[in-house]
């Protein structure tokens, strides 16, 4: 089976940044999540639509960025995580980092 490309994309919209994420978030490539999330400052908003994979490295990862964030006046939300990804949020009581949907009406 064929390892999904880490692959990572950052915009500024209205003063959040958005951190697209692709690929497999494991500890090999846990270095490169940890760089591109490290001067994400403000409201951050990462998605996870393309992320196929998510181990405890990432957690950490994530972990570290909320922290860091909360530190200083910000926040971390997490977009679109696919079922399996957001399980893993929920299992390990991480769950509030994820978006709650949007209600129209």
């Amino acid at each position: 089976m064929e390892r999904a490309q880490f692959r990572a994309a950052v915009e500024h919209v209205d003063g959040t940044t958005i951190v697209w994420l692709c690929g497999e978030l494991d500890m090999a490539v846990e270095d490169r999540v940890l760089e591109c999330l490290a001067t994400a400052s403000g409201a951050v908003i990462i998605d996870l639509s393309g992320v196929t994979h998510l181990d405890s490295s990432a957690l950490k990862v994530l972990d570290i960025t909320d922290r860091r964030l909360s530190e200083h006046a910000g926040s971390m939300t997490i977009r679109n995580p696919n079922q399996l990804i957001r399980r893993t949020l929920e299992i390990t009581g991480l769950d509030n980092w994820i978006e709650a949907p949007s209600r129209i009406g």
